[in-house]
């Protein structure tokens, strides 16, 4: 992939730029730290920063004001047309028995916007990254499958290769930063759109990758 140096504004992510950037963001911080969450835990921690209620508020009636934002927000993100669904239908988040957690694709969307993520995994690795990229895999049939730009995969080897990337990333998340910048450069190139592609695609990409391949490799030697 290239190298080349660019504008950080060429980075173009569709959910962080429409009018609902704001509950997508918070969605995903909120999800990013959580094995799982439902709805209505969403928006209570999503409602002090997005809609705090006034100082008059608190001193009439805390609770109840606090509650009638809370259901705004849950509104907004649980109905039909809402957040959680579009969220959901980008592959950047997924639901399990009403509970809500954030993909890999997620995590390295978030990371792209905030960076500092990287640096606190390094620091506290967070298992969350795997546990729902495990069903995720368990998911996909076997066969071969053609991706963009000719790339080809056998999609059994795809999960084993992936899970030991997922597994790498978990023990040892400088790859998740390595991971984070091949994004960002695809994303500048204009080479993806985040917002559409699949998290299979988005897997033979990074799997494809002469940085990931080499740094994985070093971990390898190191650990031999």
């Amino acid at each position: 992939m290239s190298r080349k140096k660019l504008s950080k504004s060429n980075i173009q992510i569709g959910i962080f730029q429409d009018k609902s950037r704001l509950y997508n963001r918070a969605i995903l911080e909120v999800l990013y730290n959580k094995e799982g969450a439902t709805a209505r835990q969403i928006a209570k921690e999503i409602q002090p920063k997005y809609k705090p209620i006034t100082k008059e508020q608190e001193r009439f009636d805390k609770p109840t004001y606090i509650e009638k934002n809370v259901n705004k927000i849950y509104s907004i993100i649980q109905r039909p047309n809402g957040r959680l669904l579009d969220l959901e239908a980008k592959n950047y988040i997924v639901s399990n028995e009403g509970l809500w957690s954030i993909t890999f694709k997620g995590t390295l969307a978030l990371a792209i916007i905030k960076p500092e993520l990287t640096e606190n995994a390094i620091q506290n690795p967070a298992a969350i990254i795997t546990a729902h990229s495990n069903t995720f895999l368990e998911g996909i049939p076997d066969g071969s499958i053609t991706l963009p730009f000719g790339i080809t995969i056998d999609r059994s080897q795809y999960k084993k290769d992936t899970s030991k990337l997922l597994e790498r990333i978990r023990t040892d998340p400088s790859i998740l930063r390595i991971c984070v910048e091949e994004i960002k450069q695809l994303l500048r190139d204009g080479m993806i759109n985040l917002d559409v592609i699949t998290t299979v695609s988005l897997g033979a990409l990074l799997s494809a990758s002469p940085q990931i391949k080499k740094a994985l490799q070093d971990i390898v030697k190191a650990l031999t």
